[in-house]
């Protein structure tokens, strides 16, 4: 699968940059990394993963994850999730801290 962003298309790119430089201004600096999903014990169709088009866990069915950016001082470990509720309402991503129990699924 390619980089996108979902109800974005061809502006997935745009939207992304977006939410990265937001980060920036908040200083919390992100990698260029395209991250798709984030896998509990590498399952996606565990609850607790975290995927690129599906709703946030624990979230609205209609509040899509958009864009997973990671930490450029915590590579690995520390992850920013936006959701389009949360880019509309100008809120900060959510920061999540990985553990072992994680796999990280990027773009192709």
């Amino acid at each position: 699968m390619k980089f996108f962003v979902p109800l974005f298309e061809r502006e997935g790119q745009l939207f992304w940059n977006v939410v990265h430089n937001h980060l920036f201004y908040r200083y919390r600096l992100a990698t260029l990394r395209r991250i798709q999903a984030l896998l509990w014990e590498g399952d996606a169709a565990d609850p607790r993963s975290v995927i690129v088009g599906e709703a946030l866990p624990g979230g609205g069915e209609d509040d899509p994850v958009m864009v997973i950016h990671e930490s450029e001082f915590l590579p690995g470990t520390m992850m920013f999730v936006c959701t389009l509720g949360m880019f509309l309402d100008r809120e900060p991503p959510l920061t999540l801290a990985l553990t072992e129990h994680w796999r990280v699924v990027e773009f192709e």
